[in-house]
């Protein structure tokens, strides 16, 4: 698995120092991308109008925190794979024309 991670990094023009090798962590269970939808926060201005009719501003409660599968109930892992890559060029990034500041 680390000789693919070597050859695609090359394909990018970088070279892996193996003075520190490959470290290895997990497993991990897998997770699942969702999508966090936040609800609009009214200003007390805004609110001002519904509070003097009576309304009730209360938390709605909830989490957007997920659930883990326990470690042994999980049937797909991932696992972490990091190494040292170096290159000899410094990468330097600059901004669209449409995102510099004057």
């Amino acid at each position: 698995m680390a000789e693919l991670f070597v050859r695609d990094m090359a394909k990018q023009g970088w070279v892996y120092d193996n003075r520190w090798g490959f470290r290895m962590t997990g497993p991990y269970p897998t997770i699942e991308p969702v999508t966090i939808h936040v609800p609009r926060r009214l200003s007390a201005r805004e609110m001002l109008p519904y509070v003097a009719q009576g309304v009730r501003f209360l938390d709605q409660g909830g989490t957007v925190a997920g659930l883990m599968p326990r470690l042994g109930t999980s049937e797909s892992w991932e696992y972490e794979l990091a190494g040292v890559f170096v290159r000899d060029t410094v990468l330097v990034e600059l901004p669209d024309l449409h995102e510099e500041m004057v």
